[in-house]
Formats: C-alpha cells, structure tokens, sequence
C-alpha cells in the first residue's frame, strides 16, 4: 500500500554540477513521504544511481555565478506545474508530515534570515544597506533563503522578464531583497516569517525557539545541527523488510531510548581502558559516543540551584574583546545565586574602567600570590609561557579572593550559551572535555603521589572550586612534596611542553578521590570558536545553542 502523500503540482528539483550521486541520493530522500508531480536533476555529469522517475539533464561545469544565471535566466523553461520545490544536498525535507497545502499561497517561501545586529555585522555592507531599505517600507519583513524554498512558476517567469544583470549577487537576495520592490509591484507574496518558520529553518530568527526537528525542511551546513541531518541523508538506505530495520536500529547509536543512563555508559566503558600506552587511541574510540549525550537530562533541562557563588575571572587586556559577553552571559545563564564577580589582572586602567562598568570588582594579581609573573622562567621554543602558568596559580588561589565558599573559577574567553547550574540534588557537576593531554596527568601524579581519577579530562575552561577543598589541595600538595605548593607546581611543571600543567585537571581529579560521593559528571558540549567581529557573539549564541552549553573564543586574535 502506499502512503505517499501526492503533490500534483509541484516539481522537486536540484541543480547540483559537481555532486550527482549525492544529489540524487538527497532526492530520493526527499521522496520518502511524498509523490511529485515531476522530479529533475540537473548536473554536469550523469550520476551512476537509479535514475527511475527522475528526469535528468546535462547543464555546463557551472561556478556560483553560473549557478545564480541558471536559476534566475534559465530555469523557468524546464519547469511546467505552478509551482517548483528547490532542494539542494545541504536543504531538504525533514519532516514530510508537516507539509501544509496553505504553502502554495505564496509565490516564495525559504528560510528567514536573522535579523538582529549581532548577524547583521558580518554581513555585506550593500546587503546591509539594501536591508535598511527594506525595512523601512516593510517593517516586518523577513529575507528569505533560497537554498531550500518553495517557489511559483508565477515568480520564475518574471525573473526572465526582470532586467537584472549582476550575477554575483547570489540568486535569492536578488529576489528577497535587491530586487524585491520589482516582485511586489507584480504581485509576488512571499511568505510572513511564522509561515517561513513553519516550511523551513537555516538560522536562529528573533525570540522564536531554534529547532531543525520543527518544520517540513531545512537549510544550511553552519552548526553541527544542520551537519548531523546531512550525515543522515547521506548514510541513508531504504529498507524492504522488518528484519533489515531492526537491524539498522539495533546498530544505531542515534536510536537509544532518552532515558538511557548515560552517564553509566560512559562509566562503563571505560572501566575497560588500559592504563598502559594505548589509553590515547582508546579513549578516541570513547570519543564517538558522545553524540549520545545530547540527550544528557543537564543538557534539556533548564533547571536552578539554590547554591550562592562568586566567579572569578582571570583577566589581561587582551581579553577586553570578549570579556564583556563572557559577563554578561554568565549573568543571563548561571542559575545560582551570583554573589561577586571579580576580574585578577595586572595593574590596567583598561581593565579597571571595564570591571566598573560591568559591576565587578577588580583585583590586582600582585594582591594575590606571593611570587609575580616575571619571576617565572618557562620558554618552549622562544615563546614565553609563564603569563599561561601563571594564571593558573592565580585560580588556585581563589578561596583569598572570594566571599562565598562556592567559587566558580571561568576563563576569559568562554561565554555560557545555555541555562547552566555547576551542583544538582546535592552534587556538584563535573564537566569533562573531549581534551586527553598526557603531561597534565604526570604533573598531577608528581604533586599528589595518585593516579588520575578519571579517564576524562577536566579541561573544560571552567569549574565550580570550594575553598575548603582548595585549601585541603594546597595542603596535601605540600605534605606530599614537602615543598610550597607554588614551588612545587613551578618545580615539577614539564618545561618541554607547552603545556606541562592544568589546574582544572589537578583538582577534577583530586576532588574526586577525596570527595567522590559528592560529584557528579557530565559531558561538557563545548563549541570552539574563531571570530573576526565580537558582535557576532550574540548570533552564535542563538545559532549553537540548542546543540552546546558554551562556545570559547581561544583563537579571537589567530587572524588579527
């Protein structure tokens, strides 16, 4: 029996020159739920597939520019029904039941562009100007993208008749915005954003709830989100009995119920890991299960702690670019009780003017350690280490600072993009990182006489530390070394390395031999990133939020 729904009068297409056989693998994707009217490939060469019930045709070895040519000058004489799908190997179906009939009341629809600030600063600054123009007489109005989009037959004919002639404007700003006045004055309607919002996503749009699971299709390959749903289309294959789906399933990492104990899976399987020279390779292997964690209970919930912290930031001025976000995240996102914020650097006036304007209170590093920065030899290969080391023994040095006894140590670089809480139903939450660095583990073991606790890394570029226990830290350090606990982490540091020690590793793993019961650990969903303009910030925040916990910056001056 079929159950395929039957769109009579609608063409799904592609025009992909270089990708055939992936196009046509995305095409019958697409025709999971539904019976077209006319399904066509256009390319540059035939792919190897099936091409039953797909109407192919050769088209040149076309650039982007070619590409814009093609859809806006070109594609109108191949299209016969009224109305035309536009699906590309990053933008298809997702969710075949949410079609709705009502789309084919609009002559465009794709999906909205933001329209916030924060995406509007990495934008051409004629894209930004046409916008403003647009706005102006259309307040309300929302661009749309064409990469996934629903267009009228009515529309790609008067795109031929439309005197436009820059090609290199890509083919859906054209229509969107460039030339949108044209299209109205015609009377092209194209799609108000709850429609767009309900046909497709590609970005976080104003307040609305960002969700690829949501809506008929998708468009895009800029978050792991949208990649994840491209790795599916692309590993698909159509099944014939039951036996061959169960199987499919049973193999599947992505098909565990939610409420699989994850954190117990974890648990166990590394308890199989050697100690010896393999650990590395093994715990890569463990690495390809943490996708399963996104269904981490820490990660859904937004949920609050009654738990009163201060934090405490570790400054220098070149971490002003980012700073400012870093605050004022944590403020929007920590769920606990935020008595402080203090910001350690060297002696700036830069720095001081930002703690007064941010409300935090700044404090002098000299103020805090017995030892300065300067005194510190640590060179690898010419580059000089020592503000890296030295921060570090700034952290551990917290409890001097703080008032409350829950201090919650953060990089300057790290801004938390999600409802976040560091102790829950009375343990505190671990998080650990994707990191596996040896000479970390070694230093630990030099300091403290253990083994490492944990076959996960801390290295997560924040961590909620206690006084009490950063105290008792300090303490068995120099029991066990007999020296200062400064001299010691300076004396056993590997100076071969350019990174020879972590404070996150040494108390993650400390706390937890000594304090086990009353810990916690949790996968840490962390996003690196490299940026060029900070005022994106607040773009990616929205665009990696439904998939991370926090994005850091480490690279911000790589470029600059």
């Amino acid at each position: 029996m079929n159950n395929k729904k039957k769109l009579d009068n609608i063409t799904l297409f592609t025009v992909n020159a270089f990708e055939p056989d992936l196009s046509l693998k995305m095409l019958r994707y697409c025709l999971i739920g539904f019976e077209f009217e006319s399904v066509k490939l256009f390319s540059a060469s035939k792919p190897k597939g099936d091409l039953t019930g797909i109407d192919f045709y050769i088209i040149p070895s076309i650039d982007i520019q070619g590409y814009n040519h093609f859809i806006l000058k070109e594609l109108s004489q191949y299209i016969e029904t009224d109305y035309s799908l536009l699906v590309q190997t990053d933008g298809f179906i997702l969710r075949p039941e949410l079609w709705q009939d009502s789309f084919l009341d609009y002559d465009f629809i794709g999906a909205a562009l933001p329209d916030d600030d924060s995406w509007l600063s990495i934008q051409p600054n004629n894209f930004v100007e046409a916008f403003k123009k647009v706005r102006c007489s259309e307040p309300y109005a929302y661009l749309q993208n064409g990469g996934f989009s629903l267009r009228s037959k009515k529309l790609l004919e008067l795109c031929t008749k439309l005197n436009i002639s820059d090609f290199t404007i890509p083919e859906d700003d054209v229509i969107n915005l460039f030339y949108r006045n044209e299209f109205l004055k015609h009377n092209i309607k194209f799609a108000p954003l709850e429609v767009a919002t309900q046909f497709a996503v590609e970005n976080p749009v104003g307040d609305s709830k960002f969700s690829l699971d949501q809506s008929f299709g998708f468009h895009g390959k800029i978050s792991g989100l949208h990649k994840d749903k491209i790795k599916k289309m692309a590993e698909y294959q159509p099944y014939t009995n039951k036996k061959e789906i169960l199987n499919h399933i049973k193999s599947s990492l992505f098909n565990l119920n939610e409420d699989f104990p994850l954190s117990n899976f974890i648990r166990d399987s590394v308890k199989s890991i050697s100690e010896k020279t393999n650990r590395e390779n093994e715990l890569r292997k463990l690495r390809e299960y943490y996708p399963l964690l996104n269904k981490d209970p820490n990660l859904r919930k937004e949920i609050s702690s009654q738990l009163p912290l201060d934090i405490i930031i570790p400054v220098v001025e070149k971490d002003l670019v980012t700073i400012p976000y870093v605050i004022d995240f944590a403020k929007q996102n920590i769920k606990h009780p935020i008595g402080k914020i203090y910001l350690i650097s060297p002696s700036s006036e830069k720095i001081k003017k930002v703690a007064q304007s941010l409300q935090c209170c700044w404090v002098n590093e000299d103020t805090v350690l017995p030892i300065k920065k300067s005194e510190i030899e640590y060179k690898v290969n010419n580059e000089d280490r020592s503000g890296w080391l030295f921060q570090q023994l700034l952290k551990l040095s917290a409890d001097q600072i703080a008032e409350n006894n829950a201090l919650l140590i953060l990089d300057a670089d790290t801004v938390f993009i999600r409802p976040r809480v560091f102790e829950y139903k009375g343990k505190q939450l671990l998080d650990h990182s994707d990191e596996w660095h040896p000479p970390y583990f070694d230093t630990y073991y030099k300091l403290t006489g253990y083994q490492p606790s944990s076959v996960l890394s801390f290295v997560a570029h924040y961590m909620l530390m206690e006084k009490d226990k950063l105290i008792a830290l300090r303490k068995h350090i120099e029991q066990h070394t007999q020296l200062n606990w400064i001299e010691a982490i300076l004396k056993h540091t590997d100076r071969n390395s350019m990174s020879g020690f972590s404070e996150y590793e040494l108390y993650g793993n400390f706390v937890l031999r000594k304090f086990k019961k009353e810990y916690k650990e949790f996968y840490w969903f962390n996003l690196r990133q490299s940026i060029k303009q900070p005022e994106s910030i607040g773009y990616l925040a929205k665009l990696h939020s439904p998939q991370f916990k926090s994005l850091s910056f480490h690279r911000y001056n790589s470029n600059l």
